[in-house]
């Protein structure tokens, strides 16, 4: 499964991220700040989500804990 999850890079949303790359998923992380996960199955996004985001492609679930 393909999910968004934003506020990825600390805290509940870091947490969720770490869950979901456990388990083998695809994640795109979105956050204002840096990356903190170095592995093959995610993708980040440093942005803020108040501001436009790019198209997503193949996207099954969006976690929002930004």
């Amino acid at each position: 499964m393909k999910v968004v999850i934003s506020g990825s890079s600390n805290g509940i949303g870091r947490a969720i991220t770490r869950k979901f790359l456990l388990c083998r998923h695809t994640v795109v992380g979105i956050d204002v700040a840096p990356s903190s996960f170095d592995d093959e199955n995610y993708t980040h996004l440093q942005l803020d989500v108040r501001n436009p985001l790019p198209k997503i492609d193949g996207v099954e679930a969006v976690i929002t804990s930004a």
